[in-house]
């Protein structure tokens, strides 16, 4: 091939690529089809002869595409690369490999994996299988794989921009439509103008409104029909379908998709009476229960699609509480309620004066109430959850960290590895011990021949004490692992970060909390705590779980008040009742408390703290 030849083929290759990335910039389809794009430009950037784009599921890696097109009968660098991936941890960046060679070793086959995403193998691993001269040649082609890099991020924006702008448009058509409707104020109104708006704004045929009643509906309102004759066939009709839709509590479409996932009995039955037409019938909630429904009707050529429903359920579920008020308020309904209550009242009690008579009644039955009645006297106090026991691990010598096993929170049990310290220095250090020893117990040798027993026995001495030393060094190496001296969680702020830090002998590293058993610590007000005695019992409740009450035992009481949030506090030691503890239970973990105290008269109970505080501030 002469050079203008090569000069006509590479400009023809950088058209394509060109053309390839211009594909890639322009792409707004799907995932699997950007895919397929994305792995032929990287294949024709790194000149490879094959690409693939695998991703892990389970224990095993599914091909996700592949360029060119995989064959029935896939190369043999397919299943090559495929055994590799099985063999491999994590892949956090580049990985090559040589496959095989030519025969005269000019041409070697490599296989490269590559992370899609850098840092995040899950996501995919991209494989290339090239044909080099060395690895060096292999690594500078693959270096201009990082021109494409973005591309995922860019296309993965982009499908996240226009979704965003599909719901933003979802919304501001919903919105326009409670705007709309909330300058209606009657219910009836209210309903008409409901219905009128989302025929006209969907192209629908028809839109209904039906009221539960009992295990019923009726139809209240139907689009461009003010009035309407609610015995004819189709309002009948209408009224099953919605019925069908409340008894399942889901939205109905007709004609479903697939197997659908709703039984469309009377939908279908509606469509082929008075049809064919798509259906949908939407249920409108309140406080979890069904109000009412809503059913659209429309040409059967064009069904209701995912995005429709969604702006459907959305104005339903912003314009339902409006309605709900609208009915119970409309024709003054609270008004007439009182009114009954008045005169069934008067009919009782007197014909003048009734409410002033219900008042005094009210106000005597309550003071007698509160006079006779008892009930139990509680002292209400914050609490926290303290583990039994916690651990400190410090560096047992001076030295740098090479590895940290454990992160922030995790659960270890006792005797795991939590760090490990360089013990290279420590190592040397034993190495001249032991020359030392040697060249001690040559002295003393040499003493003993020329018959020195002074010398001999300096030397021998010397030699103990480099034995002493040597074992020193042993300790220190025998503790450059450091295992967890009992289970429980670590707890350490940013403890990744040491790695490599250099650390002094005795300096805290990490703290290991027990919480397999929990101690209960009440913080009870100064001005309470003389009513508490040992062997009380109350519940608390934790504020991460209101539901669950907890029942505990007073078995300690604190003679020093401390501070705690600005308040003289003094701090009772409780007791998890007959062993009681849940799983969600943690360390740090704070609530509320109630301790029994005695059963009181109410009267006592609501007015202690009022009267102590006179007592204190006029001193009787």
């Amino acid at each position: 091939m002469n050079s203008l030849d090569k000069n006509l083929t590479g400009h023809n290759q950088t058209n394509i690529f060109l053309q390839s990335l211009i594909e890639l910039n322009e792409f707004d389809g799907k995932p699997s089809e950007f895919f397929t794009k994305l792995i032929n430009t990287k294949r024709l950037v790194v000149e490879a002869s094959g690409a693939l784009l695998v991703k892990k599921t389970g224990d095993t890696y599914g091909l996700v595409t592949s360029s060119p097109p995989i064959s029935k009968n896939p190369p043999e660098w397919i299943n090559t690369a495929l055994e590799k991936l099985k063999s491999m941890s994590d892949l956090d960046g580049l990985y090559s490999h040589k496959i095989s060679e030519d025969e005269d070793g000019t041409y070697k086959d490599y296989l490269a994996y590559i992370p899609l995403v850098p840092g995040s193998p899950q996501m995919g691993i991209e494989v290339y299988y090239l044909h080099a001269r060395d690895i060096s040649e292999l690594n500078f082609r693959l270096q201009k794989l990082q021109i494409l890099l973005p591309y995922y991020s860019f296309y993965e924006g982009k499908v996240k921009l226009k979704d965003f702008q599909q719901k933003t448009e979802r919304m501001y058509k919903a919105f326009e439509v409670i705007i709309k409707l909330n300058t209606f104020d009657g219910f009836l109104g209210s309903l008409m103008a409901l219905c009128n708006e989302l025929a006209a704004n969907w192209s629908c045929s028809r839109v209904s409104f039906g009221l539960k009643k009992s295990r019923y509906v009726k139809v209240k309102a139907i689009s461009n029909s003010e009035k309407f004759n609610k015995k004819t066939d189709v309002v009948r009709n209408l009224e099953k379908v919605m019925e069908e839709c409340i008894d399942q509590n889901l939205e109905i479409t007709f004609p479903q998709d697939g197997d659908g996932g709703t039984v469309a009995r009377a939908a279908k039955s509606f469509s082929e009476q008075h049809g064919p037409v798509s259906l949908l019938s939407l249920p409108l909630r309140r406080s979890g229960q069904v109000f009412g429904v809503l059913t659209f009707e429309r040409g059967a050529e064009k069904p209701f699609s995912k995005d429709e429903i969604e702006v459907f359920r959305l104005i339903a579920d912003l314009y339902t509480p409006r309605l709900e008020f609208l009915k119970k308020n409309d024709r003054f309904i609270a008004v007439k309620i009182a009114d009954e209550f008045r005169k069934f009242s008067a009919l009782v009690i007197g014909a003048k004066h009734t409410w002033i008579k219900l008042i005094v009644l009210a106000l005597l039955g309550a003071a007698y109430w509160l006079s006779v009645a008892k009930g139990m006297y509680q002292v209400e106090s914050t609490f926290t959850f303290e583990p039994n026991k916690t651990h400190i691990v410090t560096a047992p010598f001076n030295g740098e960290i090479i590895k940290i096993h454990v992160e922030n929170g995790q659960k270890i049990e006792k005797g795991v590895p939590l760090f490990k310290l360089d013990a290279t220095e420590m190592r040397l250090q034993q190495n001249t011990l032991l020359s030392n020893k040697l060249e001690a117990q040559k002295k003393a040798a040499v003493a003993l021949r020329e018959g020195n027993a002074a010398e001999e026995q300096i030397a021998r001495a010397e030699a103990k004490g480099i034995d002493a030393e040597i074992e020193l060094t042993e300790y220190f190496l025998s503790r450059a692992e450091v295992l967890a001296p009992i289970g429980g969680t670590v707890v350490s702020e940013e403890l990744k970060k040491r790695e490599f830090s250099v650390i002094e002998l005795g300096k805290p590293l990490l703290e290991i909390v027990d919480d397999s058993k929990l101690n209960i610590v009440l913080f009870v007000p100064e001005d309470q705590v003389a009513d508490i005695k040992l062997g009380k019992t109350g519940e608390l409740a934790a504020a991460g779980y209101p539901d669950s009450k907890i029942k505990f035992r007073v078995t300690d009481i604190e003679n020093i008040a401390r501070v705690v949030s600005g308040a003289n506090v003094f701090k009772v030691k409780a007791e998890f009742l007959d062993g009681e503890k849940l799983d969600w239970l943690k360390s740090g973990m704070e609530g509320v408390a109630r301790i029994n105290v005695e059963e009181r008269h109410h009267a006592w109970i609501w007015t202690r703290k009022a009267i102590n505080w006179l007592r204190m501030k006029f001193w009787f």
